[in-house]
């Protein structure tokens, strides 16, 4: 459905709704109650209430439970778990130096088509305790895990990972960090720029397996992070700034004109003067 945008009543921004009424017309009425409109239970008049559009902001958020939006996962993976165990079901993200707990995200970005560009894109997460500084990348995966499923050593049940840790580099994850933050405070909200990533998983879906966010720090600090189903609005949640490209402006074909005919000059006859009696001079008799 498209509506011309003069016909809205005023300027269009993302925060203001536009009320839509739907109505059903009977072409063949031969009385009054030709059509009908649906306003809740009544078939008369309009209200906003029944339906409404509002214009797509150029930022979305994809956060567990923000807008219904459900396409993420989340977990962690611990170097000493022993026997390795899968995390899926704790209340938190963990990180700890030394890449001994790395966490992995996934979210479903497909809702935007490919023709989308996007201009940024950031990963976000809050600390929920820790202390100290740790020094944190965001790296791309590269290969499919199971949410339930994944630990240390494997990414899926019977399906190890190249290097236990996803640290087989061009195989389950890239070798360097598109972003580096260096956590320092619980409670705090920290953001890795993975425009990069999300670029290619638009254009490419089936390469999107998410970011692992390790630390190769030396010592003993953690961090703990909300997760996606515990966090609420302090889960993590992906941040994309996007535009579409401005339809290209119909060209208006102009009318060549029709040449009009030109008028063909008849000669007119010039009349020849006709010639004029000269008079002959007559002889007078002269008296003797």
């Amino acid at each position: 459905m498209a509506i011309p945008a003069d016909q809205v009543g005023g300027p269009l921004s993302a925060d203001r709704p536009l009320g839509l009424t739907f109505g059903l017309w009977d072409l063949g009425a031969q009385g009054e109650a030709w059509h009908l409109v649906w306003e809740g239970t009544e078939m008369e008049g309009r209200a906003h209430e029944f339906g409404h559009l509002v214009p797509v902001e150029s930022t979305v958020t994809f956060q567990y439970r923000h807008n219904a939006y459900i396409g993420v996962e989340d977990t962690y993976i611990a170097r000493y778990d022993s026997p390795p165990a899968n995390h899926e079901d704790d209340n938190h993200l963990a990180l700890k130096a030394q890449d001994e707990k790395a966490a992995l995200l996934w979210f479903d970005v497909s809702w935007l088509p490919p023709e989308a560009t996007v201009e940024t894109a950031f990963l976000k997460a809050q600390t929920w305790t820790g202390s100290g500084t740790l020094q944190v990348g965001a790296y791309r995966i590269l290969r499919a895990w199971e949410p339930k499923e994944v630990t240390w050593v494997e990414a899926a049940a019977g399906q190890p990972w190249s290097a236990p840790g996803c640290n087989g580099v061009g195989t389950d994850r890239e070798g360097t960090p598109s972003a580096v933050q260096v956590l320092s405070a619980p409670e705090a909200l920290y953001s890795w720029d993975v425009t990069r990533f999300v670029r290619d998983w638009v254009l490419h879906p089936e390469a999107n397996h998410g970011v692992v966010l390790k630390s190769f720090d030396g010592g003993t600090v953690q961090y703990l992070l909300r997760a996606s189903e515990t966090g609420g609005t302090s889960g993590p949640r992906l941040e994309v700034r996007y535009h579409f490209p401005t339809p290209a402006p119909t060209p208006t074909v102009t009318p060549t004109p029709t040449p009009s005919a030109t008028p063909t000059v008849t000669p007119t006859a010039t009349p020849s003067p006709t010639p004029t009696a000269t008079p002959t001079a007559t002889s007078t008799a002269t008296a003797t």
